[in-house]
């Protein structure tokens, strides 16, 4: 069955998130993942400390969603993290 949020912005899902939806989350995380993780492989070369960056990452990005600004692209303020 198809996630009911998956036709969803990222703007729109994170402000769900905010506002405590975490199957919000779970589309923001599944769409994002691969580069996130794509991206911090290539700049680190160990892959235990790239496995470990990578949750730290998405940690920060759950204790900072109230953080989050809608006048902002959800992609470039999750790399800020």
């Amino acid at each position: 069955m198809a996630n009911p949020f998956s036709d969803l912005t990222d703007k729109e899902l994170m402000l769900k998130y905010q506002a405590g939806d975490n199957m919000a989350f779970d589309v923001l995380y599944s769409r994002h993942k691969d580069k996130v993780y794509s991206y911090l492989s290539k700049r680190l070369r160990d892959q235990d400390q790239c496995e470990d960056l990578f949750q730290k990452v998405f940690t920060k990005f759950h204790r900072s969603k109230k953080l989050y600004n809608s006048n902002y692209q959800v992609l470039p303020w999750l790399y800020t993290i």
